[in-house]
């Protein structure tokens, strides 16, 4: 099942670029929750990214789960 997982979560970070803005937001934020459990470094650094991007946008339910991410993985 692991596996399965991270080859799931590869195609999803190899997809992001490919992205428009919105859903690019959103591919970071999956990427940064599933890193939650994973990589706490790396879950911050999608959600910062998230965060960015959806800020400029002014995208707001991109930058509620990217402060959900980012809060969650500092309290780790």
């Amino acid at each position: 099942m692991i596996l399965s997982q991270t080859s799931v979560i590869d195609s999803l970070i190899a997809s992001v670029p490919k992205q428009p803005n919105e859903k690019k937001v959103d591919a970071l934020n999956t990427i940064a929750d599933w890193y939650h459990r994973n990589d706490e470094t790396k879950a911050i650094e999608y959600a910062s990214e998230a965060l960015v991007i959806a800020s400029k946008l002014s995208y707001k339910k991109g930058i509620v789960a990217s402060y959900s991410n980012l809060s969650f993985s500092k309290l780790q």
